[in-house]
């Protein structure tokens, strides 16, 4: 049985999971993570001065999934 908790603010939110029967297993998942803005608050949040870098890497690879789920669908 493992336990999760979750963060809200009006553009972001954030699961962080865990389970007892794998110790040393943490995720991490950003709803949203394709809407821009979203991704600039949870920014803004984690690195006050920003960082611009893991903003567009991340709007970059959301882009690349969404243009392979396309082809699935």
């Amino acid at each position: 049985m493992g336990s999760d908790s979750q963060c809200r603010t009006p553009a972001i939110e954030l699961s962080i999971n865990s389970s007892a029967s794998i110790p040393l297993y943490e995720s991490f998942g950003l709803e949203d993570s394709s809407n821009y803005d979203s991704l600039k608050s949870f920014t803004e949040l984690m690195w006050p001065s920003g960082h611009d870098q893991f903003c567009n890497t991340v709007v970059t690879m959301m882009k690349k999934l969404d243009e392979l789920k396309d082809i699935y669908d």
